[in-house]
Order: structure tokens, then sequence, then C-alpha cells
């Protein structure tokens, strides 16, 4: 009889864990400029309001549509999954009109991106962001996570520390998709270099 109950245990344990992952999203995703400033919006939460989920369609492999909800400080209830994604959906079929079918999928939960590109581990220490963070801090993170296109070698020189070489290596990768602007790059160039 125990090893009865013990086995029904487990089993709904499992199966619990795998309808509430469905709504989670899952392979290949690109962000676009327009994706990482909705991102950093959302990581930038208004006062006494704290990211709550932040969901994507994807076509193709691109982010096609964003949308985010905010936890009021005062009265931070668990999100509907089911109601966020149907929201969503809907607000993008009206944007949308000649698309069908839209499907929101969960990009990241409070400050840490869950979606699963076969390169991020979702764990909260690996894939967590800082709302802190500047616009290449999260280019960086997002890149390091598979969300970003591959870039080009930037041809910057090995002869100096290879940290910073590194840090400079994505940097430039990121100047040279466009995803920053000549001036943010400057700034951030001069923040590794000081």
């Amino acid at each position: 009889m125990i090893k009865k109950i013990l086995l029904f245990i487990i089993c709904t344990f499992f199966y619990a864990n795998a309808i509430a992952d469905k709504y989670v999203g899952r392979g290949e995703l690109k962000f676009q400029d327009v994706d990482v400033e909705n991102f950093m919006n959302y990581l930038n939460s208004p006062p006494h309001q704290y990211p709550m989920v932040f969901l994507v369609i994807v076509e193709e492999g691109k982010a096609i549509w964003s949308a985010y909800w905010y936890c009021p400080e005062a009265n931070c209830m668990t999100l509907s999954k089911p109601k966020a994604t149907r929201q969503c959906a809907k607000d993008a079929e009206k944007f949308y009109k000649d698309k069908k079918y839209l499907e929101c999928f969960i990009f990241a939960k409070k400050k840490v991106v869950v979606w699963d590109n076969y390169i991020n581990t979702g764990h909260y220490k690996e894939s967590s962001f800082k709302s802190k963070w500047d616009k290449p801090e999260v280019l960086e993170k997002l890149s390091e996570l598979g969300f970003m296109k591959d870039p080009s070698s930037s041809g910057i020189s090995n002869k100096t520390n290879p940290d910073m070489v590194k840090k400079l290596n994505s940097l430039k990768k990121l100047y040279d998709t466009g995803a920053l602007s000549k001036k943010e790059f400057e700034k951030a160039k001069k923040k590794i270099l000081d």
C-alpha cells in the first residue's frame, strides 16, 4: 500500500511539472534590437512594481511580438500563465491581422530567462539579469545565453589581458550587429579599458 501511494505521489509530481512547463518557450530564438529594448523596459520596472513575466511569440527563430507584466508591490499574486499567454496572443492578433494561431510562450520569469534554446540552463544564478544593468551588459548576457545573432569576429588584438579582450570582442560584435549605437559602444569600451 505504501509503495502505491509513493508511486502515485511521484507520478503526480512529474505530471504537474510537465504541465507547468508547457508555457515555457523552447527552440531557437534570436532577439532584434526592439526585443532587447522591450526586455530592458521589463527589467527596469516602474517604482514599486516588480517584473513578473516576459512573453514572446516566435516565428522562424525570431521574436515577432513580446509582452510583459509587472507585479504591484502591495498586491503580488501569482499570475495565471494561461491567462497571460492568451492575452499576449490576443494583443498580437490585433497587430498581425493576417496571422492566425499566434502563441505566446514565457521567455523570463521575474528576472530569470527560462526559455529553453539548448544553451540557456534557466538556472537562477546562470540565467538571471539585474535591473541596474545597462544595454551592453544585457546584450552580453543575452549573447552568452544564445539569444543574439552570432556576429563576425571583431579583429581586436590578443596582446592584452585575455579577459579584457573577450569583453572587447563581445562589445565589438554587438556594435557590428547594430545592437549598440556608436555612443553606447564608446562608453562601454571606455568602461572596459579603464
